[in-house]
């Protein structure tokens, strides 16, 4: 059975601006086992960077 290094479950984070609220990431769920690789990508501005502080990368 893997041992699973990162799980991520229904990961969200909104951001408060001028009283609008901007959801960038919303709903992502992903799990990483010892031993296997993950790559993020996406368009700038899709949360990428967002998404790797939250995880404490």
């Amino acid at each position: 059975m893997a041992q699973e290094l990162i799980r991520v479950e229904q990961l969200a984070k909104e951001f408060y601006l001028d009283g609008d609220t901007i959801r960038v990431l919303e709903g992502i769920n992903l799990s990483v086992n010892v031993g296997e690789r993950l790559a993020i990508c996406g368009e700038s501005g899709a949360g990428k960077s967002t998404l790797l502080q939250i995880m404490g990368a």
